[in-house]
């Protein structure tokens, strides 16, 4: 035809058009003007291998798909002021909804530069199911493994997609720019495209869509203003996404389904968007170095049986969640920054699970991690400070392990476990928070172990039926308490080292009723254990030393039972027992405490029964004005006042054996080879119990028995 003109100086053409990687082997160099009707068309029927056509400026309309089956062809045009001004363009009405451009014979090569393709009149599609079928519309279809290039080309087909890749193609995209499309980029089959530099924005569903187990490489991308979703991955999918930028879209940035396995690495997900990455429907990526920021849902979502590796991720500043995790999903998350949420930084909800290792979870608006409903995971490592919230928030029955943790610097406790949560909690680190250190409340087990938890304001608050079992622990430096049993907890506590706690090292309160043993309480700035409103519960092999005041103290109603505990260098007396409590004393070692080894006053009525008061010069047992109780075989030796009882005692001593003198205040004397007892009356009958075969009583101390030789125990009643 005579407006295609051979030229033989390929050198001249390559001057001209530098992207081209065929000119020197080109056979032919074909000039097409849009003036004639078919040009194009004609060129591509007349081409030879290795032929390169130069389209002048202008609009090349096609009444028919335009199918390049020829090794070699080159399709150039120049750009003016940055622009496309060639065009090959299309209607779909006219192509009867086949592509524009279609590359599928497995000899063709073809490249295409600095090309503007669109696809005009495609009907709109009505759901997700017609956007992803094969029988909607493309601009430019792709489904040959021969080498394809589209290289600064311009590419829109408004409700329908601009490139659809399919096959075993694996074209090369780079520099174009797709848009107004429905989806941008459409990827399926086993095809392995390789996509760079590229700009798609403004598809009403998706920039860029992978499905069936299509590959390649996604690398150095603009995707923006997408529908639903700027990249939207399933069907196992494996392509990988390499430091693309994704800007504002109406939907999430990154959406995966349906066994989806994308690799999303060194991301940035900036703009407006909902959720910046959901995961679901069984998806497996691997997402790792992305930047997900501001998002007005979660930064990351993974529900129904998702997984995945997460790793070096930073998602901050997320309206909700920075990360939730929900319905089965059960994904792996190391050395990610989780930060500045306006909720909390992880949430795990329903049967989830996964494993979360070596985080920082910083600056929360609420909790840093919290896990509601049947959830089990592992959460070890991780740095969790500075929240607004919890540390940790556990309920609902949740039972997962959190391990070696450092939670620091929250504004609430730092692990709070309630309704029925059943975690394992073991070698963490809780400190310095504003609230309490670790509260378990609302009938919460589980087991905490071998963490050390320091600073908080009160370290651990155990409340309201909770059962759990702490063990092994280091609670030190509270700044309003050590522990806290209150309202009908039966938790046990057991081998702790409790220490340096403002106030109480140890308070059980009202309706507690715990199991507190072998524990080693000391040098608390209060009281080493307090026992008081109606509480209850049974206290054995502790060791209780070195307090600022009483080291056990048991007011109030309570009523616990103490057996074979240690309690010594209290800086008042060892166990003082006041108001109405009662509870038996049994086998206990007092010594070296400051004032009296007991201290009973008050209305209270304890048993104290074979316990071994080495006071060292100090108070023996004290009873005071209005005490009662019984006293059994109880050993009291060096202390200057073994027994000093004030007035309208009630209480009954059976045995005591190696006393000291006995005064009735702190004046009077007996010479130290006397052995003197206790005679007093019983509560409610005129009944005496004395050791010894004579009595004496006097105003202050009620009936005292002396004998001047040792004596075995020898009960006499006297009435009248």
């Amino acid at each position: 035809p005579h407006n295609m003109v051979a030229i033989d100086d390929a050198a001249a053409v390559k001057s001209s058009f530098p992207h081209s990687q065929h000119i020197e082997n080109a056979h032919l160099v074909l000039n097409v003007t849009p003036n004639e009707e078919g040009a194009l068309q004609r060129a591509i029927q007349l081409a030879e291998p290795f032929t390169t056509i130069v389209l002048g400026a202008g609009s090349y309309r096609l009444q028919s798909t335009l199918e390049i089956s020829t090794a070699g062809i080159s399709i150039f045009a120049e750009k003016v002021g940055g622009c496309c001004v060639a065009c090959i363009v299309g209607s779909a009405n006219d192509l009867g909804n086949k592509p524009l451009v279609k590359i599928s014979d497995s000899t063709a090569s073809v490249t295409m530069c600095n090309i503007k393709l669109q696809l005009d009149d495609v009907a709109p599609t009505a759901n997700f199911s017609q956007i992803t079928s094969e029988k909607v519309s493309s601009c430019v279809c792709i489904s040959c493994a021969s080498e394809v290039k589209l290289e600064d080309c311009e590419i829109s087909c408004p409700n329908g997609r601009g490139l659809d890749i399919r096959g075993e193609s694996k074209p090369v995209l780079d520099k174009c720019f797709v848009h107004q499309c429905s989806i941008g980029i459409f990827m399926c089959e086993r095809s392995t495209p390789s996509i760079e530099t590229c700009t798609v924005e403004h598809c009403s569903a998706s920039c860029v869509q992978t499905r069936g187990n299509s590959a390649g490489v996604v690398k150095h991308c603009t995707f923006q203003h997408g529908g639903d979703a700027c990249i939207c991955a399933g069907g196992e999918s494996v392509t990988h996404f390499n430091s693309n930028w994704i800007g504002d879209t109406g939907g999430c940035g990154v959406m995966l389904g349906e066994r989806a396995m994308v690799t999303l690495e060194s991301n940035q997900i900036l703009g407006n968007h909902i959720n910046g990455v959901q995961a679901g429907y069984e998806s497996n990526p691997t997402v790792r170095n992305n930047v997900v920021h501001n998002s007005s849902g979660s930064g990351i979502v993974l529900y129904d049986r998702a997984s995945g590796v997460f790793v070096g991720n930073q998602v901050i500043g997320s309206k909700l969640a920075c990360v939730g995790v929900r319905d089965m999903a059960e994904p792996y998350f190391r050395n990610n920054l989780i930060s500045k949420g306006n909720g909390s930084g992880i949430v795990l909800l329903g049967k989830s699970g996964g494993i979360f290792e070596d985080n920082q979870i910083l600056r929360n608006s609420s909790a840093g991690i919290k896990i509601n409903g049947f959830v089990k995971a592992l959460f070890d490592g991780n740095k969790i400070s500075h929240n607004s919230g919890y540390g940790i928030w556990m309920q609902d029955d949740s039972c997962s392990t959190i391990q070696n943790n450092l939670i620091e610097g929250n504004e609430k406790a730092g692990c709070s476990v309630s309704n029925f949560s059943e975690p394992r909690v073991i070698g963490n680190t809780i400190q310095d928070g504003r609230n309490a250190g670790l509260i378990l409340q609302n009938y919460a087990g589980g087991e905490y172990t071998k963490n050390t938890i320091i600073g908080n304001l009160t370290n651990v608050l155990l409340l309201n039926n909770a059962h759990g079992t702490l063990s092994e622990n280091i609670i030190r430096d509270g700044k309003g308490g050590g522990v806290i049993f209150r309202g009908e907890t039966t938790s046990t506590f057991r081998n702790n080292i409790v220490l340096r706690n403002s106030k109480a090292n140890v308070a059980v309160l009202n309706h507690a009723n715990p199991t507190i043993e072998d524990n080693v309480m000391e040098n608390g700035f209060g009281r080493g254990l307090v026992i008081t409103g109606d509480a209850t519960g049974f206290y054995r092999g502790n060791i209780i030393r070195g307090h600022a005041l009483a080291g056990v103290y048991v007011g109030g109603q309570s009523c616990p039972n103490l057996t074979c505990n240690t309690v010594r260098a209290s800086g008042a007396s060892g166990i003082v027992i006041e108001d109405s409590a009662k509870g038996k004393f049994f086998g206990n070692t007092l010594s070296e405490n400051r004032s009296a080894a007991f201290a009973v006053q008050g209305d209270s009525n304890p048993t104290v029964e074979r316990n071994v008061v080495k006071h060292n010069g100090h108070g023996g047992i004290w009873l005071g004005e209005r005490a009662a109780g019984t006293f059994l075989e109880n050993l009291v030796e060096e202390a200057a006042q073994s027994w000093r009882i004030g007035k309208d005692v009630q209480a009954k001593v059976t045995f005591t054996a190696q006393g000291g003198a006995s005064e009735s205040d702190s004046e009077s004397k007996v010479e130290e080879e006397q052995k003197t007892f206790v005679l007093i009356q019983n509560p409610g009958t005129k009944t005496f119990h004395c050791i010894g075969s004579s009595f004496l009583r006097t105003p202050s101390m009620g009936s005292v028995c002396s004998v001047n030789s040792s004596v075995n125990s020898i009960t006499e009643d006297i009435t009248g």
